[in-house]
Parts: structure tokens; sequence; C-alpha cells
């Protein structure tokens, strides 16, 4: 946390970059694995800056960078310089039931942490902080309405940069319908239709029939679309006695969680993995699918990769006359199943459909064996045995699952 904070952001920050960049450049000289450069970039690395990142807005720029300190550790570097970085940080970013990595983007991040301030503004309003701050920038209007104001806090201004995120996110549960506003606040799952010019309706009581405690139909009918009209006609209404009440649409309960701004965030400013948008909850058991199965991280780790690259992953894996030879040595259904396809996700979703966990599991590992077996025929002249390749699978496979038996304690 920087003692002072002047006009150039980006130096009083700094320090975070080169605490991450230090502690990255101390992992690289160590041999790691996919999986486990995953464990250390989410424990490690991503919990650096929560605390700073929770009070203020970093530059965009800083944020970039941490960013691309974090992609170029993941794909790793060589003596040359960095590596080939297969697909853009978005899609690490992506949850891994939307077919990423589930790293943590810190500009998204940075907002859902100051989102989290601001919604302390709007439902804990008796806070010293809150009073402070309501008697300097907003004495006569709410949280969602205020200005910058003049020569504001650097702190003000962060927490105001979350509240397009804020604004995306809340909702509002009608009670005594007093405090909601009919054309500015989130009450319904549609949006309401355009307000009509000379209206006196402002409040949602005011679309309330006093004398039945129920909505006013004909009210509604005349100054809403019909679609909208019939989405207000059938809410229940509840006590008009008790006030309402703000809640968080992004979870279950209506508590604001900072992981559940942070998707919210994720999906306000990116756009969908490409090629994946048709079927999102199809997509979703898809990738879920693939995760759980009970092998190896590092063969898991191998089939995300295969499939974001999956132009000439089929070729290699599947239809090359090696390939052919190995799936042929397997038994099952795995041995007869012919499947043809161009891309290689495509091939993939169709034998998550067709074949059990155990045989998804054989086909990963005996993916990952042709792989390693074609790279030590190509770079170190060792003739590949089909037959041999498909046994050690079998046996890698049977110890790593009595291990897990065993547990850490054998």
């Amino acid at each position: 946390m920087p003692a002072m904070i002047g006009r150039s952001k980006g130096k009083a920050f700094a320090g975070l970059k080169e605490r991450l960049a230090k502690k990255l450049q101390g992992w690289n000289e160590q041999f790691l694995s996919k999986a486990g450069r995953e464990v250390l970039i989410k424990v490690v690395s991503q919990t650096i800056p929560n605390y700073t990142m929770s009070c203020f807005r970093l530059p965009k720029g800083l944020c970039d960078d941490i960013n691309a300190l974090t992609a170029k550790f993941w794909w790793g570097q060589s003596s040359s310089g960095r590596k080939m970085h297969w697909c853009n940080w978005a899609r690490l970013c992506a949850a891994k039931e939307d077919g990423g990595l589930g790293f943590r983007d810190f500009n998204a991040f940075n907002l859902a942490l100051l989102a989290k301030q601001g919604w302390r503004f709007l439902k804990n309003q008796h806070s010293l902080v809150f009073r402070v701050c309501k008697a300097r920038y907003f004495p006569k209007c709410d949280f969602m309405q205020a200005k910058i104001g003049t020569n504001p806090s650097f702190i003000w201004r962060s927490i105001l940069s979350a509240r397009e995120t804020i604004q995306e996110g809340m909702f509002w549960k009608v009670g005594d319908g007093r405090t909601i506003r009919v054309w500015d606040d989130r009450w319904l799952e549609c949006n309401t239709s355009p307000k009509p010019a000379g209206t006196v309706v402002k409040v949602v009581r005011d679309l309330v029939d006093e004398d039945r405690n129920w909505w006013n139909e004909a009210l509604i009918d005349s100054i809403f679309d019909r679609a909208v009209a019939e989405k207000i006609k059938q809410m229940p209404l509840g006590n008009l006695n008790s006030s309402d009440q703000l809640s968080w649409k992004e979870t279950k309960t209506g508590e604001f969680l900072v992981n559940s701004a942070y998707q919210l965030e994720i999906r306000r400013t990116t756009a969908q993995v490409k090629g994946e948008v048709s079927d999102p909850e199809g997509r979703s058991r898809f990738w879920r699918k693939l995760w759980r199965l009970n092998i190896p991280g590092k063969v898991k780790h191998f089939i995300w990769r295969a499939l974001v690259i999956s132009e000439t992953t089929t070729h290699i894996l599947w239809e090359c006359p090696f390939a052919n030879c190995v799936w042929s040595t397997s038994s099952g259904r795995l041995q007869k199943c012919h499947v043809s396809e161009e891309e290689f996700i495509v091939l993939v979703r169709k034998l998550v459909r067709m074949l059990s966990r155990e045989e998804l599991e054989v086909w990963a590992v005996l993916s990952w064996s042709i792989w390693n077996a074609r790279n030590a025929w190509i770079h170190e002249g060792v003739d590949p045995n089909p037959i041999l390749v498909y046994e050690k699978v079998l046996g890698f496979l049977k110890e790593f699952k009595q291990a897990k038996l065993l547990g850490p304690n054998m």
C-alpha cells in the first residue's frame, strides 16, 4: 500500500508489479508442470495486490502489465525469449466450465473489489465512511446518482469507477414500493418500456391500487408495453408495510459476493469464447465432465490445450497412422469408435457423449501418451510401439488411482 499517491498513479503502485515480477522470476528457475503453474498463479501471484485493489482503482496499464506477466509465466519462456501464446488472455480468464482456466483478470477483479465498497454504501448507510462521503459528495441524492464532485479524493473516484458493475448486478425486491423508481431502478426481469410523456408515475407504489392492495391493472396497461405490463401484473405483491429490499441478482441469497461481481464484470466486458456460444449449458456440462476426470492434472491441461488449438490436433491425436494403430490396440468402444471430424473439439464432444467416464479417462491418457511418443520419435529417434503405449497407459492409470486412494499418508 503506497504511503502517498501523487499525480502519477503508475509510479505509486509500481511496487505491486515489481513484487509479482520477482516471484515469477524465482519460479521460472524451477521445473513446473502446467498444473503446478496454474496452482501457483491462482494461490500466490493473484493474491498479492488484493488489499490495494480493494481501496484504489489501479491504472489500466498497470493491470494489463500484471496480466501480461502472468500470461508470460503460464506459457513459459525459452532461452531465446517468450514462447508462443496459443490463446488470448480473455480465454485464460474464462471459467473452467466455459473453456478457460479461471485465471483472474486484474482489471475486472479490481472493479469487483471496489464494487463491494460501493455496495456497502447502499446497504450500510449508518457507517462512518458512508456518512462522511455523503456529506462531502452527495448530500442531496443517493450513491447511484452521485457526481464525482470538485477536488475528489482518489478513493472516492475509485469507488465510483465500479458503479456500472453495481448497476448491472443490483435488483430491487418490491415491498411497499416507495423507494423503487419505476423508470430508473432495476426491479423487473425485463427492461421497462420507454417513459411516456406527461406520466405522473414515479415510484412503484404509484402503480398499486390502494383500495385493493393490488396492482392498478388499468394504469399499468395504459403506460407499459403489453409484454412488460403482463410481467408486472404477474408479480406477487408482498407485505405493503415492509420496505423495498435491494438484493444482488448474481447470487441465490441476494448477498453481494466479490467472486459473483467478478464473473459479472468478465461477462460484461468480454465476448464469449468463439465457436461455443450456441449452447452455453451444453458447453458447461462438456467442460465440467472433462475437468472432473480422475486423471493427473498435467493430462487435463494437455487435453485443454489440444482443444484450444484444435485445428491441427485431430490428425495428430486421432487420424495419423501411428494414432490409428494405438486406438486399434485399445479395447471396448474406443477400439470400435469411428468418428471423423475436422475440428478436434467437435470430435471430443461426440466422444464425451458416447463414452463412459472410465473410457474417457483411458482416451485422455492415451491421447497424452500418443503426443509424448510422437515427440520422442521426432526429437530423439525413439521408434514408438503402439501396443507398448497402450499397456503403459493402463498401468499408469492404475497406479495413479491406487495412489489417490492411499492418500498423502502412504
